[in-house]
């Protein structure tokens, strides 16, 4: 569930009692100085009365739940272009280039080979096996 402002979680609230809006920070900006809450939100009120205020584009859910995903897909292709690369400078450190063998590290061929490897065995022919 997606957070709500607290006089709509009230069961004694007035419908329509409160709109919370989002605006943008550059467009709200106030005197310099000490800040006095009531005036602020006074000065707030009046420039969202005569359309001064620029109001923050907040997504519905279904759209902030595809961003989200968009997000994590990004990063897990990120986490494994940075494995990968990772892989393949240890195994360069440890005088095997194996990148010119095969064409993709974290292939099928690639698993089979580091696996021979691990194992300790040195001859090619029986790394495809």
């Amino acid at each position: 569930m997606y957070w709500k402002p607290i006089c709509e979680q009230r069961d004694d609230r007035q419908p329509g009692s409160a709109t919370l809006h989002l605006a943008l920070a550059l467009s709200n900006r106030g005197r310099r100085g000490r800040k006095r809450d009531f005036a602020d939100a006074e000065r707030l009120v009046k420039r969202l009365v005569a359309g001064e205020l620029t109001l923050s584009f907040v997504p519905d859910s279904e759209q902030r739940l595809w961003r989200t995903v968009t997000r994590r897909k990004y990063q897990l292709t990120r986490d494994r272009v940075r494995l990968q690369n990772q892989l393949e400078a240890l195994l360069e450190e440890a005088h095997i280039k194996l990148s010119s063998l095969v064409s993709d590290l974290l292939g099928a061929s690639a698993r089979r080979i580091l696996q021979a490897l691990a194992k300790g065995e040195t001859d090619p022919a029986l790394w495809r096996l």
